[in-house]
């Protein structure tokens, strides 16, 4: 594949995610696409065989630029808060709402099977999470036997904001805060005492 023609595929893509972010996949259609990267719709047509393949290709670059943040975070070092700290942050940044609108419409618009292909080639931050946590884990930093219900929590604690789900109000913090207060939750957690309370 030629310069020009791998520019033309970085130029779809990038037109494409702001198109698919803006109005949602359902809106946008092919010839606006073209007109938007200043190509013609066969031009689009040459690098994705259709509507469905050029989101499934915004949705797997995001979740690539997901883990590439993620593992610069991780990166910078411990301590396992500060970790924490940054990933959140990272996650609940600028492109949050961005990000949650294109995995919302992949979820609703891409067929089961075809989802789970996109999977396959997506690498998620999971490993990178874990490896943090038996490395902090290693230094003696946290006491938990179960890493991946660790993980898991902290994984689920932020896409739980992400995706705007909950059962009370609304929790309206600065990105720093809110980041904070879910890496506090999960590491100093929310009891006055390690003892359980005593039922006599």
């Amino acid at each position: 594949m030629g310069a020009a023609e791998v520019g033309g595929r970085a130029r779809i893509l990038q037109v494409a995610r702001a198109a698919f972010v803006e109005r949602g996949y359902a809106a946008v259609s092919m010839q606006e696409l073209a007109g938007a990267a200043g190509l013609t719709k066969a031009a689009i047509y040459y690098h994705f065989r259709d509507k469905q393949e050029l989101f499934e290709a915004v949705v797997l670059a995001e979740m690539q630029l997901l883990h590439q943040g993620v593992a610069e975070q991780v990166a910078l070092g411990p301590p396992l808060r500060a970790q924490l700290e940054r990933i959140a942050l990272f996650a609940l940044g600028e492109a949050r709402s961005d990000r949650t609108r294109l995995i919302e419409d992949a979820h609703r618009y891409c067929e089961t099977a075809r989802l789970r292909g996109l999977q396959e080639h997506i690498e998620t931050p999971y490993g990178l999470l874990r490896a943090a946590f038996a490395a902090a884990q290693a230094r003696g930093e946290i006491a938990t036997r179960d890493l991946d219900l660790a993980v898991t929590l902290f994984i689920n604690m932020i896409e739980g904001q992400l995706k705007g789900y909950s059962a009370g109000p609304v929790i309206d913090l600065p990105p720093e805060d809110l980041a904070r207060a879910i890496v506090g939750l999960l590491m100093d957690g929310i009891a006055t005492s390690r003892e359980p309370p005593s039922l006599d």
